[in-house]
Order: C-alpha cells, then sequence, then structure tokens
C-alpha cells in the first residue's frame, strides 16, 4: 500500500473523503418495535398540543450538502421532510453533519377545529386568528457555493404580525421559496427557543463572512415547562448562540395525559427494552 501511494504521491486520506463522500443512511433500530397494548395517544405518531396537532417525521429528501471548497471539514447537509401526511405542513427544513447517520426529525403540524377533543379535555380557540399561516415573503439569510453540490440558499420565512417562524427553508435556487413551502404559528402557541449544539461553524478571517448553525431547544426546560422542539435549525452570520432568536418552538397547552402510556404500555415498555437481571 506505500508503495502504490509513493507512485501518486503522498496520500491525503482527508482529501479522499472529501472528494468522495460516504452516502449518509438513515439510522434504524436493531429490531422492530413491538406491537404495544392497547390505548390512547400513546406511540400514535402524533400528539395534540391544544389548537394544533403535530406528527413527528424521520424520512427526509435531501436538498443540498454544503463542503467548503478548501480545507477538511466535512460539512452539513439539509433535508426537507417528505411523507407528510395530509392537512399537515412542514414548519422548517431540518439540517446535520455530513459525517454521521441520518437519525433527526422535524415536527409538522395541522390546525384542529375549534371544539376538539384532546385526551379527556375539550379545547376551544382563544383567538379570532387562525393557529396556522403562510409567511408574507422571505428574506435571504446566506448563501454559498459546495464543493460538491453546487449553490445553495438558506431562508427565512417571513411571519405576519402574531406569528412566529419555528425554521428556516433552503433552496438550490436564487428565487424565492414558495409560500406554500411552511407555515408560521400563532405566537401564543409558541415557546422562546435558544441555541444548543453547534451544527457547522464557518469561521473566516472576514468576520462579515462568519456563518454558524446550530439545532435549537426550549429555553425554558424540565418537567413543568411547556415548550416542545421542532426539530428544525438556526443560523445566522454573526450571532452568539446566546443572543436571542428570531425562529421559535412549540408550546403545548394541551394539560390532559392523552399522549402518555397506560399502565399496561409501561409494563411492555419495561418488559422489552428493560434490563434483564439473572439470579
Amino acid at each position: 500500500m506505500l508503495e502504490r501511494c509513493e507512485c501518486f504521491g503522498s496520500c491525503d486520506y482527508d482529501k479522499l473523503y472529501e472528494d468522495f463522500p460516504v452516502e449518509k443512511k438513515p439510522f434504524s433500530l436493531p429490531s422492530p418495535l413491538p406491537q404495544w397494548p392497547p390505548g390512547q395517544g400513546f406511540a400514535t405518531g402524533k400528539m395534540c398540543l391544544g389548537e394544533i396537532e403535530v406528527v413527528k417525521i424521520t424520512k427526509f429528501s435531501e436538498i443540498w450538502s454544503y463542503v467548503k471548497l478548501w480545507g477538511k471539514e466535512k460539512g452539513v447537509s439539509f433535508y426537507k421532510p417528505v411523507e407528510i401526511p395530509d392537512g399537515y405542513f412542514c414548519l422548517g427544513h431540518y439540517c446535520q453533519q455530513n459525517d454521521v447517520l441520518l437519525r433527526g426529525y422535524v415536527l409538522v403540524a395541522k390546525a384542529i377545529s375549534t371544539t376538539k377533543h384532546c385526551g379527556d379535555q375539550i379545547r376551544g380557540s382563544t383567538s379570532d386568528s387562525p393557529p396556522l399561516t403562510k409567511p408574507l415573503n422571505y428574506s435571504l439569510v446566506w448563501s454559498a457555493d459546495s464543493r460538491n453540490d453546487g449553490q445553495g440558499f438558506i431562508w427565512l420565512p417571513n411571519a405576519p404580525v402574531g406569528y412566529k417562524s419555528m425554521g428556516f427553508v433552503v433552496t438550490i435556487e436564487s428565487d424565492e421559496p414558495d409560500l406554500e413551502e411552511v407555515r408560521c404559528v400563532r405566537v401564543d402557541l409558541t415557546e422562546s427557543c435558544e441555541a444548543g449544539d453547534v451544527i457547522f461553524d464557518k469561521n473566516t478571517f472576514l468576520s462579515k463572512d462568519d456563518f454558524q448553525i446550530w439545532n435549537t431547544r426550549p429555553s425554558e426546560r424540565g418537567m413543568f415547562s411547556k415548550g416542545v422542539p421542532v426539530g428544525t435549525f438556526f443560523c445566522s452570520r454573526n450571532q452568539s448562540s446566546e443572543d436571542e432568536l428570531n425562529i421559535a418552538c412549540l408550546k403545548n397547552l394541551d394539560a390532559s395525559f392523552h399522549a402518555m402510556p397506560n399502565l399496561d404500555q409501561v409494563h411492555a415498555l419495561f418488559k422489552h427494552y428493560g434490563p434483564s437481571i439473572f439470579h
């Protein structure tokens, strides 16, 4: 192998990796999930948050993969959720690093009727405005050329007054995305969020060219907090992770335990995932 390297000059394995990137395959559990005992809302894949209902999407279509034109960074990829159920809307796109298996999620949402059973409780609308609405337009946040995948553009949906954006939209075209691409959420149905772990950090000699991407999480977390992470990312030029973000998380306004497992389901969880103890 050493002689083969000498024939072609020195071997640069980082360069080989970047020129021939490893295909990113979805993460999967080693065995299928069991059939849970019957219950209410546990493990159904959807959850009522009050005036909106959300579904967790883990299937994606890759939009754009960014790798710097020089350097050894593995870069990041951006994804759009697919197989969204009828009536639900995307709230933002997903981003993760290129050198890990695809295993993320985003929530998609739909407005429910003004009188809706969430568990044993009935939720009535507290506003005349709909829970979800289209953005007014988009603002271009960042664009760049990728070594392997051409040019990409990251957009912030501009929400109407009284609404908040939940994430960003990524395209490979310089035209603004379609207004149907995402929905904004009424502000009283949202919670503030903060930047979490850094996904990507583009530092340059010129600070005006710096760009960072983080995942997001509710600012207030804990047993009695109501924030629900959407799974989208936050990105910005020259912004600290501690600054206030211009996107939000969702708020759970359903006080019932509809989505919690019942006792039979708890026993099944322990039987399937609990440790085996031998005497």
